[in-house]
């Protein structure tokens, strides 16, 4: 039943999951140091599609109703695990905070989907100016930046816009033919468990190695994303207006924590970093470790900064600054 006052319950659960969220490209992107992108979602997806089995078990809901109902579910496990693939491996080449604001572009391509997709849910002169207008903003603040950084973050841009296609697409498809058959549990279910065999696929074919190392931070990146499932179903989120400014809040929490981290995750050292001084190395590209897939060689290009490091610092006034 509507309240015309809100309960402060669903609006403090939808904030934790705005933070929760928020932060999780962070997340990724340190976890990203020590696993592989596609091997990194991969996991995510299985440990989610377990921890989602359990609960719907403990709750006596039907895993998979129908044959039917399972092949739209396997449409939808590669829609997301195209989405999920693209935003791990989009991270390493550009900012979390680009990556959150081309993400969340999603919305536009679902009302363009929709309008020829779905009777009765098409776009009026109002609604499409509307979204030209918003569109038109990303775009305004994406020129801002135009030079070699763009440029050099422009793969990454380029895979979070089409993750967000590809969301949109996800949304447009449960929309026309699951959302009368399927619970949102079962939904959600379907997508995390059918998209990680293509992760893992995708992974063992493109990715060597798939862990580098393997650490607390680690073990979080695999792990965090779970939070937000035990927020969700800690409280029913039934609250439709207050559900109207989750995104926003998301999207906020995002760029804090970009900004919580920056120097980190985002930005490599300019000076005496892990990569400084390699033949080859760009400062303004991702860590070279990534680029590389041989362990022994990494180690041998390490301490050959190491030797380059100690050298430049030796040449320096009482070991400060020119």
């Amino acid at each position: 039943m509507y309240h015309a006052q809100l309960r402060w319950q669903p609006i403090a659960v939808l904030l934790a999951l705005a933070i929760i969220w928020g932060a999780g490209m962070a997340i990724i992107k340190i976890g990203s140091r020590e696993l592989a992108p596609l091997f990194m979602a991969g996991l995510r997806s299985l440990v989610a599609s377990a921890c989602l089995c359990i609960w719907m078990k403990a709750r006596g809901q039907t895993l998979f109703p129908s044959k039917i109902v399972v092949l739209h579910g396997v449409v939808i496990g590669l829609l997301f695990g195209a989405e999920f693939g693209l935003i791990y491996v989009g991270l390493e080449y550009t900012l979390t905070s680009r990556v959150a604001i081309l993400l969340y572009t999603a919305p536009f391509f679902v009302a363009l989907q929709a309008h020829f997709l779905l009777p009765g849910d098409r776009l009026n002169s109002w609604k499409a100016a509307g979204l030209l207008l918003a569109f038109g903003g990303v775009v305004i603040l994406f020129v801002d930046d135009w030079g070699d950084f763009y440029l050099k973050a422009l793969p990454g841009d380029l895979m979070a816009l089409a993750a967000a296609v590809f969301w949109g697409s996800t949304t447009v498809y449960i929309k026309k033919f699951l959302v009368d058959r399927a619970s949102s549990l079962q939904t959600l279910f379907y997508q995390v468990l059918f998209s990680a065999p293509l992760l893992f696929a995708l992974s063992v074919a493109l990715e060597d190695p798939l862990v580098s190392e393997l650490s607390w931070a680690g073990g979080l990146s695999v792990f965090y994303p779970q939070l937000s499932g035990l927020v969700r179903t800690h409280q029913p989120l039934s609250c439709q207006p207050a559900a109207c400014v989750y995104l926003f809040y998301a999207c906020i929490w995002c760029l804090a924590e970009r900004y919580y981290h920056h120097g980190r995750t985002d930005q490599p050292q300019p000076d005496c970093g892990p990569n400084y001084g390699v033949p080859g190395h760009d400062p303004g590209q991702p860590p070279l470790g990534r680029g590389i897939r041989d362990t022994s060689r990494i180690m041998t290009l390490k301490k050959q900064n190491l030797r380059f490091c100690s050298t430049r610092e030796a040449h320096r006034p009482n070991g400060r600054g020119f």
